[in-house]
């Protein structure tokens, strides 16, 4: 799902109970009202893990040292 306090907090809270690290890209889901979308990852940030937007994940994951393909 895409629906930031729908689905993705759903999804999020699950892999929390599940004892999964868990981030939230903020700029990669929304919901139908803007005050809905920013509570949820006010309410992520307090509780549940991290939230990031994608540029800081990509910044992040570019400092990752590159592995090889598995033979493709």
């Amino acid at each position: 799902g895409v629906a930031t306090n729908v689905c993705v907090e759903t999804t999020a809270r699950d892999a929390y109970m599940y004892d999964y690290y868990v981030t939230m890209i903020e700029d990669c889901s929304a919901a139908y009202e803007t005050k809905l979308h920013l509570a949820t990852l006010d309410n992520m940030r307090r509780h549940f893990g991290l939230v990031a937007s994608t540029n800081e994940i990509i910044e992040a994951w570019s400092g990752l040292p590159q592995k090889a393909s598995a033979g493709l």
